[in-house]
Protein backbone atom coordinates (compact mmCIF):
# COMPACT_ATOMS: atom_id res chain seq x y z
CA UNK A 1 0.00 0.00 0.00
CA UNK A 2 3.09 2.15 0.84
CA UNK A 3 4.89 1.84 -2.13
CA UNK A 4 1.73 2.54 -4.25
CA UNK A 5 1.02 6.06 -2.45
CA UNK A 6 4.64 6.69 -3.43
CA UNK A 7 4.66 5.74 -6.54
CA UNK A 8 1.48 7.71 -7.12
CA UNK A 9 2.99 10.91 -5.65
CA UNK A 10 6.06 10.41 -7.58
CA UNK A 11 4.02 10.24 -11.30
CA UNK A 12 1.84 13.29 -9.78
CA UNK A 13 5.27 15.10 -8.81
CA UNK A 14 6.94 14.56 -12.72
CA UNK A 15 3.80 15.45 -14.28
CA UNK A 16 3.30 18.54 -12.42
CA UNK A 17 6.70 19.75 -12.98
CA UNK A 18 7.09 18.72 -16.44
CA UNK A 19 3.87 21.03 -17.11
CA UNK A 20 5.38 23.79 -15.07
CA UNK A 21 8.52 23.37 -17.26
CA UNK A 22 6.71 23.12 -20.92
CA UNK A 23 4.84 26.10 -19.77
CA UNK A 24 8.03 28.43 -18.94
CA UNK A 25 9.27 28.07 -22.89
CA UNK A 26 6.28 30.89 -23.42
CA UNK A 27 7.74 34.30 -23.10
CA UNK A 28 5.20 37.08 -22.94
CA UNK A 29 5.00 39.23 -25.63
CA UNK A 30 6.82 42.13 -24.82
CA UNK A 31 7.44 43.34 -28.48
CA UNK A 32 5.00 46.24 -29.75
CA UNK A 33 5.06 49.70 -31.08
CA UNK A 34 1.76 51.83 -29.92
CA UNK A 35 0.87 55.87 -30.69
CA UNK A 36 -1.72 58.07 -29.97
CA UNK A 37 -3.23 61.62 -29.87
CA UNK A 38 -5.41 62.93 -27.45
CA UNK A 39 -7.11 66.16 -27.14
CA UNK A 40 -7.75 66.73 -23.26
CA UNK A 41 -10.76 69.74 -22.52
CA UNK A 42 -11.63 69.14 -19.24
CA UNK A 43 -14.26 71.72 -19.02
CA UNK A 44 -12.64 73.80 -21.50
CA UNK A 45 -9.32 74.81 -18.79
CA UNK A 46 -7.78 77.54 -20.88
CA UNK A 47 -8.67 76.16 -23.72
CA UNK A 48 -7.87 72.89 -25.46
CA UNK A 49 -4.85 70.71 -24.69
CA UNK A 50 -3.38 68.51 -27.85
CA UNK A 51 -0.90 65.62 -26.23
CA UNK A 52 0.14 62.69 -28.56
CA UNK A 53 2.66 60.03 -27.46
CA UNK A 54 4.97 57.36 -29.07
CA UNK A 55 6.29 54.62 -27.63
CA UNK A 56 7.06 50.66 -27.96
CA UNK A 57 9.19 47.53 -26.26
CA UNK A 58 10.66 44.76 -27.71
CA UNK A 59 11.60 41.45 -25.97
CA UNK A 60 15.11 39.69 -26.32
CA UNK A 61 17.08 36.78 -25.04
CA UNK A 62 13.76 34.97 -24.24
CA UNK A 63 12.87 36.46 -21.25
CA UNK A 64 14.47 39.78 -21.12
CA UNK A 65 12.90 42.76 -22.63
CA UNK A 66 13.51 47.02 -22.86
CA UNK A 67 11.39 49.73 -24.07
CA UNK A 68 9.78 53.48 -23.70
CA UNK A 69 7.57 55.84 -24.18
CA UNK A 70 7.44 59.76 -25.00
CA UNK A 71 4.60 62.08 -24.47
CA UNK A 72 4.57 65.42 -25.59
CA UNK A 73 1.53 68.10 -25.44
CA UNK A 74 -0.08 70.65 -23.56
CA UNK A 75 -2.84 70.81 -21.04
CA UNK A 76 -4.13 74.38 -21.48
CA UNK A 77 -2.91 77.77 -22.69
CA UNK A 78 -0.27 77.71 -20.08
CA UNK A 79 1.09 74.13 -18.98
CA UNK A 80 2.53 71.82 -21.60
CA UNK A 81 4.54 68.50 -20.58
CA UNK A 82 7.03 66.41 -22.07
CA UNK A 83 7.85 63.54 -20.24
CA UNK A 84 9.90 60.04 -21.22
CA UNK A 85 9.48 56.77 -19.55
CA UNK A 86 12.14 53.88 -20.19
CA UNK A 87 12.07 50.70 -19.08
CA UNK A 88 13.51 47.27 -18.92
CA UNK A 89 13.10 43.79 -16.93
CA UNK A 90 13.33 40.41 -16.63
Amino acid sequence: MMKNVLRVTICVAVFVLTVSAARAQDAPPWTYVEGGYLNVDPDDVSGSGDNWFAGGSIGFLKHFHAGGRYVNGDYGNDVSQTLWNFHAGW
